[in-house]
């Protein structure tokens, strides 16, 4: 059965009197280099006019792979040019060069932008953004060791050898076959997942496992244990086992002296530290409570399928934890009213949706927030080799940005953004790994913010608009020059948070980003910025 997993904050992580960034007009080094070849930069077609290709297309990163040397102190990134050929631009202690690949993409009639991923250090895997794949080895001379035309276009999310077999997660947005009533088709997202092996130095394709969806695809990626990670709104991905989670979740409330219960139950049976809760017939929860409860004040109450419990303590004290040794079960919320609108949000979320055609806007009507709005709901679901869904994550806020090389999620929570990683002890979880402090509540007001990121080391993060300017942020650093002191209470200030702004010409659209430990790679459509951040 999935298990539900509850994001938990690291509170030694966190900062409560994070007193905000302050404006710092100190310049960044920056090295500029023109490009041979400006940047392919396909745009959607009539008949890509979703909200899903949209974002796609606006939200495509074209800095297309990276790789950091660090026995030879140099980093570097790609990208493809008008002229369909690949070109790398190289950074080290001497400034820049770009290199040419000499292996041009084969284009078709493009439906998407170019994608390429290394999967390790001897290949590529380019999609040229339509139906064709190409494996490359590129240990010495960049060459195709295998390609294949597929039934669909598509682009490259992630990639990875596992035991000598190549694994790769495609996307793509296709039409939907059932028409609404108003006969105008709906657009889905599909993940693909292949999987090709080589054989005697033969490439050949070994298997391809299709996962479909109406919910809005954010992130898709591999780990490093084979599992794949996918981030999106709505229903998810794969849905064999809703029934299974709406019956195990719930949430929970306390003071002093009770306990309150929110699950959807039909049957419940308490006494002592022994609880246990059927739905229908099946059980699905049968535990040992924290502590002792009064049984003869247990109240009951079923409102629309959604059951009530409320227990009274036998001592009134604050409970860490409402199931002994398994804090992880059940979301605790302060607010009893919260917590039961959060379990009813949550059976909504997981019910089969019916799809309706929207009404064609004209000029003439208002457009409101609920035109552009996404689901409330995050979710990461974390699916097996067997396409089996282990554990599913729920947020009720935004997924920010995923770092596939390091398997972190940026999570926005109150207003900071979370850094996340998975770990397996006893059992897989989420661990709360670092925080960017204020970053939620600060990039919620750039309206024009297309790319946001983190160095590795979380020493700086950035927010990138569609041209011009980026936003740079930097936690704890140390106060070199002078002494400063805080106006009110006189204590001495050793460090600050500071925000820089990097402007650049007025043409400059940004077209990717790329942060790393030391510099960060702005690609614009001729040009490459590399500011030196550390």
């Amino acid at each position: 059965m999935t298990q539900l997993v509850e994001l938990k904050q690291n509170r030694t992580l966190l900062q409560t009197d994070f007193p905000g960034y302050k404006l710092s007009l100190q310049d960044i080094p920056k090295l500029t280099i023109n490009l041979s070849s400006k940047v392919n930069i396909v745009e959607p077609n009539n008949e890509q006019y979703t909200f899903k290709h949209a974002k796609l297309f606006s939200l495509h990163n074209h800095i297309l792979a990276s790789e950091v040397d660090e026995l030879e102190g140099t980093e570097a990134i790609y990208y493809i040019g008008d002229d369909r050929l690949i070109y790398k631009i190289e950074s080290d202690i001497l400034g820049l060069e770009e290199k040419c690949m000499n292996w041009e993409v084969p284009f078709l009639d493009s439906n998407y932008n170019c994608t390429m991923v290394f999967p390790d250090k001897n290949f590529a895997v380019v999609s040229n953004g339509s139906r064709n794949i190409y494996i490359l080895d590129r240990k010495d001379e960049w060459r195709c060791i295998y390609n294949e035309t597929n039934d669909f276009s598509c682009v490259i999310l992630d990639s990875k050898i596992f035991q000598n077999v190549l694994h790769l997660i495609l996307f793509a947005i296709v039409a939907d076959n059932e028409e609404t009533s108003e006969k105008r088709s709906e657009h889905k997202s599909v993940i693909y997942w292949v999987q090709y092996e080589c054989c005697n130095g033969i490439w050949s394709r070994k298997s391809i496992e299709e996962m479909q969806s109406r919910s809005e695809l954010h992130y898709a990626f591999l780990s490093t244990d084979t599992n794949l990670y996918i981030v999106s709104s709505d229903g998810g991905f794969v849905n064999e086992d809703n029934d299974g989670l709406k019956n195990t979740f719930f949430t929970w409330s306390q003071t002093d002296e009770s306990v309150t219960i929110y699950m959807l139950a039909t049957i419940a049976h308490i006494v002592d530290q022994q609880i246990t809760i059927k739905n229908k017939e099946e059980i699905v929860l049968d535990e040992i409570l924290y502590d002792k409860i009064d049984s003869s004040q247990n109240v009951i109450i079923n409102d629309g399928g959604i059951m009530e419990i409320m227990l009274y303590k036998e001592t009134a004290a604050m409970w860490p934890e409402l199931i002994q040794s398994k804090p992880s079960l059940g979301e605790y919320q302060h607010d009893p009213k919260t917590a039961k609108n959060i379990l009813k949000q949550f059976v909504g979320f997981l019910e089969p949706r019916e799809t309706f055609a929207t009404k064609q806007s004209t000029l003439t009507d208002q457009i409101e927030d609920c035109d552009f709005a996404t689901s409330k709901w995050s979710l990461i679901e974390r699916i097996t080799p067997e396409k089996i869904v282990s554990h599913r994550v729920l947020h009720t806020q935004e997924i920010v940005f995923v770092d596939s090389a390091l398997q972190q999620f940026a999570v926005h929570q109150n207003d900071d953004i979370c850094i996340y990683q998975p770990c397996s002890n006893s059992e897989w979880n989420l661990e709360h790994t670092g925080t960017l402090f204020a970053l939620g509540y600060v990039r919620a007001s750039k309206l024009r913010r297309k790319f946001t990121t983190c160095a590795p080391d979380l020493s700086y993060s950035i927010i990138a608009e569609g041209g011009r300017h980026i936003f740079v942020y930097r936690q704890n650093v140390d106060v070199t020059s002078g002494e400063l002191r805080h106006r009110r209470s006189g204590r001495h200030v050793k460090q600050l948070a500071l925000q820089q702004v990097i402007e650049l010409e007025a043409d400059d659209n940004i077209w990717g980003v790329k942060a790393s430990n030391t510099v960060l790679f702005v690609l614009s459509e001729h040009k490459v910025h590399v500011f030196k951040m550390n």
